[in-house]
């Protein structure tokens, strides 16, 4: 895994004593350097630079409001990506549980802009998606359900209700926090009862609300938060693709939803319909899955708005203090990105 150059911040003493064995177990021998790598929102990442080659060092955070085990996922799909051949993926060296940290190769690139974002990256993405469903036999039943699953049509609309209803706790006498409210109430709640029913009475006349659950054979193995804002680029050209937090089982109609309305990175409007296609071919989709990802773009518009206002959100915000990524010009950031969200989910 890798980052942006890192910004000069050295590691705290405890960490730099937990780092050490791992260095040794994955081969390497002294620890020279631990630097913090500033730009993550949910964990803290440090470059560990040895004798040998650097390592890239990942710390997460632990919650009780959202006890979700994200190391012990990240390292199931990994490892499961791995013993399937796939290298457009970091590689986990050594783990140390107890204290929530992993050490991963270290991936020298960039992160992508939005305006450059062209077929081949989309078919990097679309390849990734092919390799990880390739194999369904045990070890791929053996990886987890993704967080917030959706296997029936109606599960979609219930997932992305309760994360409407979750942002009314937002607080806090700031200006972008009364900002936030005032979208809250004025924009966000209405569209969504207005998509919603919309999304609804279209489900229902097409049969999908009656469908029951997605057959596990229709199911796909997602990397979950999957877009070009968790890729880095290599000087050749080739993405290596990270965050697995959230990954395991879904629908593919959640994947490529996620994948198409993520905010940071943008899918430009122009390629949207070649990625849903990109991603979609790989899967053998049939005319309902097509249905249903034309049907949900608008709810996951709304989803990924909401994911946005977190950043007002209690939880959220000690998730961002602890990777220290939270501050007034990100919260402004991330409140232009909403009311964008928005304003494509009305006109969806």
């Amino acid at each position: 895994m890798g980052a942006p150059p890192p910004r000069p911040q050295e590691a705290d003493g405890a960490l730099l004593g937990h780092a050490r064995p791992l260095v040794s177990r994955a081969g390497g021998s002294k620890v020279l350097a631990i630097h913090r790598i500033v730009g993550g929102r949910n964990n803290r990442a440090y470059r560990v630079d040895t004798s040998e080659r650097p390592f890239f060092l990942k710390a997460y955070h632990s919650d009780p409001d959202d006890p979700r085990p994200r190391l012990q996922t990240e390292l199931a799909f990994l490892r499961f990506a791995r013993d399937c051949g796939i290298r457009c993926v970091p590689e986990p060296l050594a783990s140390d549980e107890a204290h929530g940290i992993v050490l991963y190769s270290f991936v020298e690139g960039r992160r992508l802009e939005a305006a450059e974002i062209g077929r081949e990256h989309l078919e990097q993405a679309a390849r990734l998606i092919e390799d990880l469903n390739q194999d369904r036999g045990a070890a791929a039943q053996a990886l987890p359900i993704a967080s917030e699953a959706c296997f029936a049509f109606a599960t979609h609309l219930k997932m992305v209700g309760e994360r409407v209803q979750r942002v009314d706790a937002i607080d806090g006498h700031e200006e972008t926090a009364r900002a936030a409210r005032a979208l809250v109430s004025k924009h966000l709640r209405p569209k969504w009862q207005e998509i919603s029913r919309r999304v609804h009475k279209l489900a229902s006349d097409a049969g999908l609300l009656d469908a029951g659950d997605l057959p596990t054979s229709e199911r796909c193995v997602s990397p979950s938060d999957f877009g070009f804002h968790n890729a880095i680029a290599e000087p050749s050209g080739r993405l290596v693709f990270h965050d697995f937090e959230y990954a395991g089982w879904d629908d593919p109609a959640k994947m490529v939803c996620d994948f198409v309305c993520q905010p940071d990175i943008p899918v430009p409007t122009a390629l949207a319909d070649l990625a849903r296609e990109s991603l979609l071919s790989p899967l053998r989709p049939t005319a309902e899955l097509r249905q249903r990802v034309d049907l949900l773009r608008p709810v996951y518009q709304v989803k990924w708005a909401c994911i946005c206002l977190n950043e007002f959100l209690p939880a959220a915000g000690r998730r961002r203090r602890f990777a220290a990524s939270l501050g007034d010009a990100e919260k402004a950031a991330q409140l232009a990105k909403a009311r964008q969200l928005l304003d494509a989910a009305a006109a969806s």
